[in-house]
């Protein structure tokens, strides 16, 4: 029972005096005369791990391994337990008959083979179902294929031992003085044999051989006299009831030693079996453990990689929903899917374009910046832009319908009605993609007329759904592409309560309160030649269309006339000022924390004059 004893929760407490944590010993470890050298690898003498948490570990792991092996030496134990001890004793019934053995003899014999038979039987039963079992998971029953090993060895060898102190003279008269050493070596002991390829814990093969050969070679044998039989009287009275010629044609003392030799040879042979058995599952017992320190350690490993890749991929992800918004940025992850160590941003390529109906864009530039940057040195200049566009960030940060799109020199650019909250595109957005690569020769282009352009370059066909629907577009010289439309009714039904707005002027609102904010900050910044900031605003609202550009550095731009008409209300703006346009100034003239000075007409070249608005300063 040392080995139940070793293993229960009392011992544990009492025998465990360290916390091993793999991580922590391999944090920082690379070359494997390092991790050889790991602590695990020290032992409680014999009794395993010094941490006791990991040894229930160790044995679980040991014994869903040895599985196989514990079955099948089941399966020899019942079989070494049938033949030679119930098989020799039908075959010789009728010797035994003949030789008036007594009935008790028969039964005794008998039934202890028998009930050797029902241990194993149960003991490979009791094994089959604690591995099929749910519970066999839990580190709490880790042992229990081992603790049944010992508790079937346990009882194979109390019966056995009974059997034997009842048989140990009962041979005598077929193999002389020494039928018990003949009887225990090819009778008794044959099925400890198993424990060659079982596949034990050390400490529990040396528990069951240890009690093996104290009751069988050394307790029995003294109580019931068997020693004293192969002593030097013992063999030689014994030969002295044989006719001389039977047993040597030497003198007596030479006899004596010639039979004594071969009547101890069976003992000392079990004996060094035992030894071979103890030192071999020894050996074995340190493989293994060897063997189950450096699977944690590739474990761990692995999942160090693991979460070092998981860990590079969410920085990646969040890398891209800083630079694109949340619709380009799931596209190029969705694109990317299975290819965790390197962003495919040809992925980006595959959209060319999206369209937006109502996109208000904002420009800030900072007055005399040309100047002051002439005079200050450029770490000053760059310092002084940090510090006010960290502002401007943080002012994008607080409001998600933002979208902060480039800063190019001293300007600052953002825009709002991009459809970046939702999951998908913008109300009744358009996205182009591309379907084919263009024609390499020119020779195979196709040429046909849209009955609806007139184009002689496009070809085109649509298709239409309840949702949505798309067309197809052919151009020869640049390629096939794809037009997908999104219907507003599809739109409205999958928005969430937090994306519908009932102030319908609500994007180009947030992007006034962000002009008031930055030119508020501009207030309180210097710059570096001592001169206060002042920035100019301008704002417009029109339709746009979005997309990544490039593929080195990609990046996120708006093209079309409304962004150069929000430019122009910037550089037409007067200094701490915010012009708008007529087109935006119709989205928030009905909000009431706003003021607005008269109308003005200004130049703006490649437009005419057009009706702009300031904001009255606060």
């Amino acid at each position: 029972m040392a080995f139940l004893t070793l293993n229960c929760d009392f011992s544990d407490k009492w025998l465990h005096n360290e916390d091993y944590v793999f991580e922590d010993e391999l944090r920082g470890l690379s070359s494997s005369a390092q991790m050889d050298g790991l602590s695990p690898s020290e032992y409680c003498g014999a009794l395993g791990f010094k941490d006791r948490s990991l040894e229930r570990e160790y044995l679980k792991w040991q014994a869903r391994t040895s599985e196989s092996r514990l079955l099948l030496s089941y399966v020899f134990c019942l079989v070494l337990s049938i033949f030679p001890d119930l098989v020799y004793m039908l075959v010789n019934l009728d010797f035994f008959q003949e030789a008036s053995y007594t009935d008790d003899f028969f039964v005794k014999n008998f039934t202890t083979i028998l009930c050797n038979i029902f241990v194993f039987a149960v003991g490979f039963g009791s094994t089959f179902t604690v591995f099929r079992s749910k519970a066999f998971a839990k580190k709490s029953c880790a042992c229990v294929p081992f603790v049944i090993a010992e508790f079937v060895f346990i009882a194979y060898t109390c019966i056995e031992s009974f059997r034997f102190a009842y048989s140990i003279n009962n041979f005598d008269n077929v193999f002389g003085v020494a039928a018990w050493a003949i009887f225990l070596a090819f009778g008794i002991l044959m099925p400890y044999t198993v424990l060659f390829f079982m596949h034990l814990p050390f400490v529990l093969t040396l528990e069951i051989l240890l009690l093996a050969l104290t009751m069988f070679v050394v307790v029995i044998p003294l109580v019931m006299g068997s020693w004293d039989k192969v002593s030097n009287q013992g063999v030689f009275r014994y030969l002295m009831t044989l006719p001389q010629d039977r047993y040597c044609y030497m003198n007596a003392e030479q006899c004596v030693n010639v039979f004594q030799v071969t009547y101890i040879t069976p003992v000392v042979c079990i004996c060094i079996e035992a030894a071979m058995i103890v030192i071999v599952s020894f050996i074995v017992d340190r493989a293994s453990r060897e063997a189950f320190k450096n699977k944690k350690i590739i474990q761990f490993l692995a999942e160090q990689k693991e979460r070092s890749l998981e860990t590079q991929k969410e920085d990646q992800e969040e890398l891209l929903y800083t630079i694109f918004p949340k619709v380009i940025a799931r596209d190029l992850i969705k694109h990317n899917h299975g290819n965790s160590s390197k962003l495919d941003v040809l992925a980006l390529g595959r959209t060319v374009a999206r369209m937006h109906e109502r996109v208000t864009i904002l420009f800030t530039d900072i007055v005399g910046f040309t100047e002051m940057s002439q005079m200050s040195a450029p770490f000053e200049v760059m310092h002084f832009l940090h510090s006010l566009f960290t502002a401007f960030d943080d002012f994008v940060d607080m409001d998600s319908q933002l979208w902060k799109l480039e800063t190019v020199g001293d300007a600052f650019m953002v825009a709002s009605g991009l459809g970046i909250l939702e999951d998908e595109e913008a109300d009744d957005a358009v996205t182009v993609e591309v379907v084919s690569p263009p024609d390499v020769s020119e020779d195979s282009m196709e040429y046909s007329t849209d009955s609806r352009s007139g184009d002689p370059y496009i070809s085109s066909a649509m298709e239409d759904s309840s949702e949505s629907y798309y067309s197809s577009l052919r151009y020869g010289r640049t390629g096939t592409f794809k037009l997908n439309h999104r219907s507003r009714s599809h739109v409205d039904d999958h928005k969430s309560p937090d994306h519908q707005c009932e102030d319908p002027c609500s994007d180009a609102t947030v992007v006034i309160d962000f002009g008031i904010s930055a030119l508020e900050e501009a207030r309180h910044q210097r710059m570096p030649n001592g001169e206060p900031c002042q920035i100019r605003v301008g704002v417009h609202s029109g339709p746009v269309c979005s997309g990544v550009v490039g593929r080195r550095m990609p990046r996120f731009c708006l093209y079309g006339d409304t962004v150069n008409t929000a430019s122009r209300m910037e550089s037409s703006s007067l200094s701490g000022r915010m012009q708008i346009s007529g087109e935006t100034f119709k989205l928030v003239q009905g909000v009431d924390r706003f003021q607005w000075e008269e109308p003005r007409s200004v130049k703006v070249k490649g437009k005419g004059r057009l009706k702009t608005y300031f904001l009255v300063p606060r």
